[in-house]
């Protein structure tokens, strides 16, 4: 005996809309950037990325960040020597402070540290595919 077609479309989409309400529920990482003045094209940068992606909710107090990215820019633009903008990221757990992920761009004979921001948008790209995969994970509880 087959099931009538509505049946099957009821279930179907019950058990969608089950799936994405757990999803919902589940709260979004938070995440506060740390950078020196001379760093702040590069954390712009980094931050539009996030933002455009929105799987981590950026916030302004470290206390409140489950994740703490620290940027610095390592290397200045130089014309005469041939060395680009550099710039250099650390992804922490924001309760431990075990490193999840580091990174840098830019330096060296080529157009990659042409400029900060560019440096800026390489590190947010790699930082956001790093995180695509993170954030999926379920947050450990905190002992506050």
């Amino acid at each position: 005996m087959k099931a009538p077609r509505w049946r099957v479309v009821f279930w179907a989409l019950l058990s969608a809309s089950f799936l994405v309400a757990q999803h919902q529920d589940q709260p979004k990482r938070t995440l506060y950037i740390q950078a020196p003045p001379d760093a702040q094209a590069i954390k712009e940068e980094i931050t539009r990325k996030l933002v455009t992606w929105n799987g981590v909710s950026i916030v302004t107090l470290p206390a409140n960040a489950d994740l703490v990215l620290e940027v610095v820019q390592s290397g200045k633009l130089n014309v005469m020597t041939g060395s680009g903008d550099k710039g250099a990221a650390v992804l922490r757990n924001g309760h431990t402070g075990e490193d999840l992920w580091t990174d840098s761009r830019g330096g060296g004979w080529s157009m990659r540290g042409w400029s900060n921001r560019a440096v800026g948008r390489k590190l947010g790209a790699k930082l956001v595919e790093f995180l695509q995969g993170y954030v999926e994970k379920p947050l450990a509880p905190t002992n506050q």
